[in-house]
């Protein structure tokens, strides 16, 4: 079966999107109460940020690391400390410096 992932779009903050238009296409109008989620990235809003905690076999004792990863990078990772090759259909890099 053939599978298409979901579609993130985060937004700077200031700016938004909403689900609605004009009749006429022209412009954006009021958002409907949906499911319908925003995001602003959290890379400049320490805020936003969560924690991504990872120990074992390989992993750097005590490492802390000072940016955001985003979170495609995670499975990879984790592949990789197991010896494991990700499929090419996995997105992603190896977060390095969490690697003894």
């Amino acid at each position: 079966v053939n599978r298409v992932g979901d579609l993130l779009i985060a937004c700077r903050a200031g700016y938004g999107w909403n689900e609605e238009i004009t009749e006429d296409g022209a412009i954006f109008d009021t958002p409907l109460k949906t499911g319908y989620k925003q995001a602003i990235p959290a890379d400049d809003n320490p805020a936003l940020w969560t924690p991504f905690i990872i120990a074992g076999p390989g992993v750097k004792a005590k490492h802390r690391i000072g940016k955001p990863i985003r979170h495609v990078d995670q499975l990879p990772t984790i592949l990789a400390l197991m010896g494991v090759d990700p499929p090419d259909h996995i997105q992603g890099s190896i977060i390095d410096e969490v690697i003894r």
